[in-house]
């Protein structure tokens, strides 16, 4: 366990019971969102939802008792919280947006995927989708935008970057992402499991070329 510092964070209304935390820092969003989880007031909130520089918070019953924790928590400066768990995952580099993408990075595929790989991915935040995760850490030099035409469908467990986050897909859905590959990997949203997610907010993604 570890008990890091959240910094600074300000609390805000958020319709008619939320309230919405500014934090920041993405990693002072990972520490409150892994401190409001697993903490000995998980019990307070129905659900807790962590975007780039928030954590959305909605309380089971009243926002005051919520509130009371967080100043508490901000007078105190410091979360509990486990070590974020690190996940390898395999990944054929083998898709239709490659060539396209290393042109736009001005980089040969061997140059990208050495970068890509080596790179240190975390999970940020979720959205789109159940299970769509957006992972952090794509280099500078890698950085392009979304395709100017979104695919109708993009197959299950493709990995496509765009916008400085590498994603991957879930499930067969639409998405105007490059795609670059694909992971091998079991499913990283399963109904099955408790909670379906199987990586959370702060967890690492190492990428392994798959030979």
């Amino acid at each position: 366990m570890t008990r890091p510092t959240p910094g600074s964070f300000e609390i805000r209304p958020a319709g008619e019971k939320g309230l919405l935390l500014d934090l920041p820092s993405q990693e002072s969003v990972h520490r409150m969102t892994r401190w409001l989880l697993e903490g000995e007031h998980a019990e307070l909130f129905d659900d807790v939802v962590p975007g780039g520089r928030t954590v959305l918070i909605m309380p089971r019953h009243r926002a005051s008792d919520v509130t009371a924790v967080l100043q508490k928590l901000e007078l105190s400066g410091e979360v509990e919280s486990q070590e974020p768990n690190v996940l390898e995952i395999q990944i054929s580099y083998t898709g239709p947006d490659l060539d396209e993408v290393c042109a736009q990075a001005g980089v040969g595929r061997a140059e990208f995927i050495e970068m890509h790989s080596a790179a240190e991915h975390t999970v940020a935040f979720f959205g789109f989708t159940p299970g769509f995760f957006y992972l952090s850490g794509v280099p500078d030099a890698l950085k392009v935008p979304r395709r100017a035409t979104p695919r109708l469908r993009i197959p299950a467990g493709s990995v496509a970057v765009a916008n400085g986050y590498t994603v991957i897909y879930p499930g067969e859905t639409p998405g105007g992402w490059n795609i670059i590959g694909h992971a091998d990997c079991p499913p990283l949203w399963d109904l099955a499991h408790n909670p379906p997610n199987l990586v959370g907010v702060g967890d690492r993604i190492v990428f392994r070329e798959q030979s």
